[in-house]
């Protein structure tokens, strides 16, 4: 077969390296990996000059994948058909969330989340009318399409109306450099927590700063638990500054812990970033909304303790393996946190239920499921 795969989303300077961005990297490169029957074509749909700076790096991420580039958007006044983007194929995946306008071969698109129907309040008013549109296209033109939770094919049966018949659930993975740090003694990553000026012990936060994440009643957990308890420990919160995030800085000085919290800002190499989970004594997702939340996994992979969010999906991905709270409840997250920081069995347990539950989480096993429903997609 040949496969074309919207790698668009990867080349857009200026996009947050969240979930998205994890997931058609990863997936891309364990693709081209394991796949050695098939031929992909990878389109670079770039809409401003600015975008094609980057396309060196996005042919370094995928070496083994045709690049094609066109400065054309999927959205364009003029219809042009998917061939236009990638040269005729037998199946084409949307990995972001759209499809051509004109399709003249199989379509496989992946929905992300339902962030713009179950929490319109987290993101700017442009994009829920945007993603209002474009996501429910996307379905009504695609064979068949991927989501990456049980939790979000419920979103899409229910809110939108998909066939269960039509959707296939395939889970993120953690990247493999995640598992290989688990093994190194704590000490061996040191002086990478010192080039981002990170002491241990602290509590650590992964993801973009925007509000669905909660980090404002994170921080809140935060001063909460240093009041009741005295601990050393302070809280470094990795991410890049996404939208709607100046709640965050408001409320660490009302809660008087500025002193104690690092940002240390976005950082985009794995083998760093694996230091900053493998040092950590705890990982905190306190996220009102997650459709998958691979940070949860990369912690647990890294032997981290994770205290997670009693909410959307995070119950699934996590399993028995992290402690859950709710995440409107400061005080139930505190808790968490205390339970976990002061019981050296429960760490240790944590850590060793957690480096089982990431194992099952693989780039790898996700690309072959990808695989199979491109085959799935293309015998229809």
């Amino acid at each position: 077969m040949k496969i074309g795969l919207d790698t668009s989303y990867v080349g857009l300077s200026g996009n947050p390296r969240g979930g998205a961005y994890q997931y058609i990297v990863n997936l891309t490169q364990a693709i081209l990996s394991v796949d050695h029957e098939n031929e992909y074509r990878l389109s670079f749909n770039y809409v401003r000059r600015k975008h094609a700076r980057t396309l060196n790096e996005v042919k370094r991420l995928f070496p083994g994948g045709r690049c094609i580039v066109r400065r054309i958007p999927f959205r364009s006044w003029i219809p042009y058909p998917a061939e236009f983007y990638v040269g005729r194929v037998d199946v084409f995946h949307g990995m972001y969330e759209s499809l051509p306008p004109v399709l003249e071969c199989r379509t496989v698109v992946t929905v992300h989340d339902s962030a713009y129907k179950r929490r319109p309040d987290s993101l700017r008013p442009e994009w829920v009318q945007r993603l209002g549109r474009q996501i429910p296209e996307a379905i009504g033109r695609a064979d068949l399409v991927i989501t990456v939770s049980r939790f979000t094919k419920g979103d899409l049966e229910e809110m939108l109306g998909v066939p269960e018949e039509k959707i296939r659930v395939i889970y993120h993975g953690a990247n493999s450099a995640f598992f290989r740090i688990a093994s190194e003694p704590v000490e061996a990553s040191e002086s990478v927590r010192m080039a981002y000026g990170i002491r241990r012990p602290y509590i650590l936060y992964v993801g973009v700063l925007q509000p669905s994440k909660n980090i404002g009643g994170l921080v809140e957990a935060f001063a909460r638990l240093k009041a009741r308890i005295d601990i050393p420990h302070r809280l470094v919160i990795v991410g890049a500054r996404g939208w709607m995030y100046e709640d965050i800085f408001v409320k660490m000085q009302e809660s008087g812990v500025e002193d104690v919290v690092d940002f240390p800002g976005e950082v985009q190499r794995v083998d760093h970033l694996a230091a900053l989970y493998r040092g950590a004594d705890l990982f905190v997702l306190p996220s009102f909304y997650e459709s998958f939340g691979i940070p949860v996994i990369e912690a647990m992979a890294c032997g981290t303790p994770v205290v997670a969010a009693r909410a959307c999906s995070l119950p699934e991905v996590v399993g028995d393996a992290g402690v859950l709270a709710d995440p409107h409840s400061p005080e139930e997250i505190a808790r968490a946190m205390e339970r976990v920081v002061t019981d050296e069995q429960l760490r240790r347990d944590l850590r060793v239920r957690g480096t089982k539950r990431a194992s099952t989480f693989t780039w790898e096993e996700a690309a072959r499921q990808t695989i199979d429903v491109y085959r799935e997609a293309s015998a229809l």
